[in-house]
């Protein structure tokens, strides 16, 4: 079932967002290489349209700094 993009990015989204940068200020990817960056996006590592109930999961989220994210982004990740 495709969820809308609405749907998963809304409001309870957005504070489960903010708390976890608060939480995980800086880029996991980053910091597996050694860089000390920080996060500035909320990664899913099970997409959110494909696994709606994982969406506010916090195993199932990481920070990344744009970069990265977009990076793991365009791989399909």
């Amino acid at each position: 079932m495709q969820h809308d993009k609405n749907e998963i990015y809304d409001y309870r989204w957005g504070l489960v967002r903010k708390s976890f940068l608060r939480e995980h200020p800086l880029c996991a990817d980053c910091l597996e290489k050694g860089i000390v960056t920080a996060a500035a996006e909320v990664h899913h590592r099970l997409k959110a349209r494909d696994y709606p109930a994982l969406r506010l999961d916090s195993a199932n989220l990481m920070s990344l700094c744009k970069a990265c994210h977009n990076a793991r982004t365009a791989r399909g990740e």
